[in-house]
C-alpha cells in the first residue's frame, strides 16, 4: 500500500543567502567619508518565482581589523552599514556599528567578526537579477588608518513558500 502525504497547508518560511566577491580592504580614516564596500550580484532565478519576500537582512563579514595608526583605534561615533539597488535605489541602513566598535592596539590587529543587521532591507534589496552597492557611511576612526581586510557583504532572504 502506498500512502500519499499531502502537501503542508502552512507556509514554510526559508532562507537564502548569497555573498558578495571577498574585497581586500576598507580603510577608515579619521576623515568622514561613505566606504564602498564589494556588490552584492543577485542572479536571475535566484529566488523562487512568485514566493513572497518576508524579510531582508544585511549581513557583513571581516577577517580582521588592523590600526596603522601607532595609537589604539576603534570606530568614532555610531556609523551605519548600507545597501541599495545600482541603478535606481537609495542607501538603506542595514547594520548599526556602535562608538568604539572595532578596538584595536596601536599598531595591532584583531580577529574580524560577522555582522547581521537587526533593520529590515526588503524595501530596497526586493528582487533577483540584481546589483546592490554596499557602503559604510560616513565612516570615521579615531586614528589613521582602521583597516579591514577580506571583507564581505551579503543579504539573507526570507521567503514564504507553501
Amino acid at each position: 500500500m502506498t500512502r500519499t502525504i499531502p502537501p503542508p497547508s502552512v507556509p514554510v518560511t526559508s532562507m537564502f543567502t548569497i555573498w558578495s566577491q571577498p574585497q581586500v580592504t576598507m580603510t577608515i580614516t579619521t576623515t568622514p567619508t561613505a566606504v564602498a564596500g564589494p556588490d552584492i550580484i543577485i542572479p536571475a532565478s535566484y529566488l523562487p518565482a512568485g514566493a513572497p519576500i518576508t524579510r531582508v537582512e544585511l549581513l557583513m563579514k571581516y577577517r580582521k581589523v588592523m590600526d596603522t595608526s601607532g595609537l589604539d583605534n576603534k570606530l568614532s561615533g555610531n556609523l551605519n552599514v548600507q545597501v541599495k539597488e545600482s541603478v535606481a535605489g537609495s542607501f538603506t541602513t542595514g547594520i548599526s556599528l556602535k562608538d568604539d566598535m572595532m578596538l584595536v592596539a596601536a599598531d595591532g590587529e584583531s580577529g574580524g567578526d560577522m555582522l547581521v543587521g537587526a533593520a529590515d532591507v526588503k524595501a530596497e534589496v526586493a528582487a533577483d537579477d540584481k546589483t546592490y552597492n554596499t557602503q559604510i557611511a560616513l565612516a570615521v576612526s579615531d586614528g589613521n588608518n582602521l583597516v579591514l581586510k577580506d571583507i564581505q557583504f551579503g543579504v539573507r532572504f526570507y521567503i514564504r513558500v507553501l
